[in-house]
């Protein structure tokens, strides 16, 4: 038997969390086309330095940020076009 309450209001929220607040992923050893994918799907901007493979990032990994905030990544080769390397990467 299923007992009703009345004047009892339930929300339920699906799909994309209410929070702010994610947690940055460890993007060391990672290419430039998966970091634009990882911090996309999570609502941060991503600020490429160099091109390559990370050999670290701001801030680090296991911080929690808000989304939308900038996160530089700084890759192991520094001349060159990132942008370029994203449409390599992607064919």
């Amino acid at each position: 038997m299923v007992q009703q309450c009345t004047g009892t209001e339930v929300m339920i929220e699906m799909g994309v969390s209410a929070s702010t607040s994610v947690t940055l992923p460890d993007l060391t050893g990672r290419r430039i086309l998966e970091c634009s994918e990882i911090l996309s799907a999570l609502g941060l901007e991503f600020v490429p330095v160099g091109y390559g493979t990370v050999i670290s990032q701001s801030p680090a990994g296991n911080t929690v940020v808000e989304r939308g905030d900038k996160i530089t990544v700084q890759f192991d080769v520094q001349n060159g076009d990132p942008i370029e390397t994203l449409r390599h990467e992607a064919k």
